[in-house]
């Protein structure tokens, strides 16, 4: 109840607001949907918020003492490598990228990725290369949800379907 009252307090930040939400989804006792109800946002508000958390740690930190936007953050979280995501941030700071000029500068980086070829032999753009080397530990994530709540956190088998289904517990199999 106190997490709830926290998070309708109208001065929280978005990593606040979105580590408020994900501890209250964590204990287990309401889901994504009771929560909306309960704080009058969507789930997908909720959601959006709670994908800030896979920023780099930088972005993050930004966010979190108001120097980008929460926009500006959104934005970066169209990069897959935190490498990629932290130079963006500097350079929406040092250049004062307005959020347009951000959405503008990603688009490109993300198209110039996706033509450079790995090899010859292989297939795979640099973009797959590289979105499977710097790919969130998910054993990590979860080692984390466990030591926050031990009875509800999912196995790693469980993630995939979690990621690509965007649901805050596991519930069916992918295509069921």
């Amino acid at each position: 109840i106190a997490i709830l009252e926290n998070i309708q307090r109208e001065n929280l930040n978005p990593i606040e607001e979105a580590v408020s939400y994900k501890r209250i989804l964590d204990m287990g006792y309401i889901n994504r949907e009771e929560l909306s109800k309960k704080i009058g946002k969507s789930q997908s508000d909720i959601f959006n918020k709670i994908k800030l958390l896979s920023l780099a740690d930088e972005v993050q930190n930004y966010l979190l003492n108001n120097k980008i936007s929460e926009r500006h953050a959104r934005s970066l979280l169209q990069l897959g490598s935190l490498n990629e995501q932290n130079e963006m941030l500097h350079r929406i700071v040092n250049e004062r990228l307005t959020v347009k000029a951000t959405d503008r500068e990603i688009d490109k980086m993300l198209k110039n990725k996706r033509k450079i070829k790995v090899s010859d032999d292989d297939t795979e753009t640099l973009f797959d290369d590289e979105r499977g080397k710097d790919k969130m530990d998910i054993d990590k994530i979860m080692q984390e949800a466990k030591d926050i709540n031990p009875e509800v956190a999912p196995t790693t088998s469980q993630a995939p379907n979690l990621m690509a289904t965007g649901m805050d517990k596991p519930s069916e199999p992918l295509g069921g």
